[in-house]
């Protein structure tokens, strides 16, 4: 389980005067204030103050399902297999938006970022003062949901007259495509490692052969 403040956008300039009870401003980070006793606009009242006490649980790392999908076909001499899968319904951490620098010293993924002239409500205001923001990690949990396109072999019987000159029974030529396509809302390196800084799946390609004496 991913417990954490929950994200509720940046902090706008009609907002700062409610920014300013919790001690925040314009272009930082808002999170929900989850003391919301006799609020009748949750989101926009509370207790006042921020702390531990507003952390919740957030999502699952555990997917609702997963699915596989595995087809051949053949037809004439010519094969084709496609090999599928699927994660759906689990949050994942985005470590790539959690540890964002504002102060522009380190490479970071391109970000819409809060300004006056352009108020963004997913990124906070460049600082050069401020590595990381208040409450940065609450912005890197999304839904890892995603499908993958994990292996796609084409290949094909050579004929038997062809064969033979070699001194071969039999052969099969073939192309394969490990992990060619991934389909995901998720804007990290590779939702099945649950988090946007992990290792990718690598693309690969093989050309091979099979041969029988």
């Amino acid at each position: 389980l991913w417990r954490d403040y929950k994200f509720a956008g940046i902090w706008q300039t009609a907002d700062a005067a409610l920014a300013a009870r919790y001690g925040r401003k314009p272009g930082e980070i808002r999170i929900v204030d989850q003391d919301t006793a006799g609020c009748t606009n949750p989101g926009t009242c509370g207790n006042g103050k921020f702390n531990t006490d507003d952390r919740v649980i957030l999502g699952n790392t555990y997917p609702v399902w997963t699915g596989g999908l595995s087809s051949r076909m053949d037809y004439r001499g010519i094969d084709l297999s496609v090999q599928a899968i699927t994660r759906q319904n689990f949050m994942l951490r985005n470590d790539l938006i959690r540890d964002a620098s504002l102060a522009g010293r380190y490479n970071s993924i391109a970000e819409d970022f809060w300004t006056p002239n352009n108020p963004s409500n997913t990124t906070p205001r460049p600082d050069k003062n401020t590595e990381n923001p208040y409450f940065s990690g609450a912005r890197g949990y999304q839904d890892g949901s995603f499908v993958k396109i994990r292996n796609i072999t084409l290949g094909g019987t050579v004929p038997a007259r062809y064969v033979s000159r070699v001194g071969a029974n039999s052969m099969r030529l073939y192309v394969t495509a490990q992990d060619p396509f991934l389909f995901t809302k998720a804007n990290v390196l590779d939702p099945e490692s649950q988090t946007g800084s992990g290792v990718p799946s690598f693309r690969t390609f093989l050309l091979g052969g099979s041969f029988g004496f």
